[in-house]
């Protein structure tokens, strides 16, 4: 533990949709599930606008319902731990699956880890930018989500 919060292995941890997020329009249609995801210990650089991409393990099928355009919750925890909406966010690719190792240097920046390291955050006790370095080093496959901050 670190900073209070429990990190996750590697990725953000994450959330699907849910029948409580089902709306209906003024003609009665059924609208769209809403899409949300939880960024836990990243949701402070999030909050600070340094956040557009986020690497997740989830399930091809899982990832498939995530579009460019499609506009996505942002929770600052798991929902079944009373996580509160923070943010709307809007996709700006459709998901890609993406080994670690090929990430571009500028996703640390798009990760939220400059701001984490301009501001003294540690990740399991390491630096970011060491904790970068070992992710990278780890070369597991994550869908990688870029995003764009619509609210907050």
């Amino acid at each position: 533990m670190t900073n209070g919060r429990r990190h996750p292995q590697r990725a953000d941890e994450e959330v699907g949709s849910s029948d409580y997020d089902r709306g209906r329009s003024g003609d009665g249609a059924v609208e769209a599930t809403v899409k949300y995801i939880s960024f836990s210990w990243t949701t402070p650089a999030l909050l600070a606008g340094r956040k557009t991409v986020t690497r997740r393990r989830w399930s091809p099928r899982y990832a498939g319902q995530f579009h460019k355009g499609d506009m996505v919750v942002a929770f600052d925890k798991l929902q079944r731990n009373h996580g509160k909406r923070v943010a709307l966010l809007a996709l700006t690719h459709d998901p890609v699956f993406e080994n670690i190792a090929n990430a571009p240097e500028e996703d640390f920046e798009s990760e939220g880890l400059r701001w984490m390291a301009e501001t003294s955050y540690l990740l399991q006790g390491q630096s970011p930018w060491d904790f970068w370095c070992d992710w990278k080093l780890g070369r597991g496959y994550f869908w990688v989500i870029r995003f764009r901050i619509i609210s907050r």
